[in-house]
């Protein structure tokens, strides 16, 4: 029998790599967090919800410089990338 685990190593793991998610300046990471949990107020006190998950994180790292305006980064990455901002 095959969990989740398997199955999306199976299936969903070969695809991100023939996508080309595996080579730089792309990454893919399995089974991470992505916030902290929401924070309720109780009291004087707070308690924290449980984290979100995601199962597989897509990432491009791409070198552009910050120090232009506001957009300016997006601009960049359209020129090298060919991306399409909507």
């Amino acid at each position: 029998m095959t969990n989740e685990a398997d199955t999306c190593r199976k299936f969903v793991v070969p695809r991100l790599q023939s996508a080309g998610w595996d080579s730089e300046p792309h990454s893919i990471a399995e089974q991470r967090t992505i916030t902290d949990g929401r924070v309720i107020p109780v009291g004087k006190g707070f308690v924290r919800k449980p984290p979100k998950r995601v199962d597989y994180l897509a990432a491009l790292h791409a070198g552009f410089s910050a120090r232009r305006g506001r957009g300016e980064g997006q601009l960049q990455i359209r020129d090298r990338r060919g991306v399409e901002f909507h």
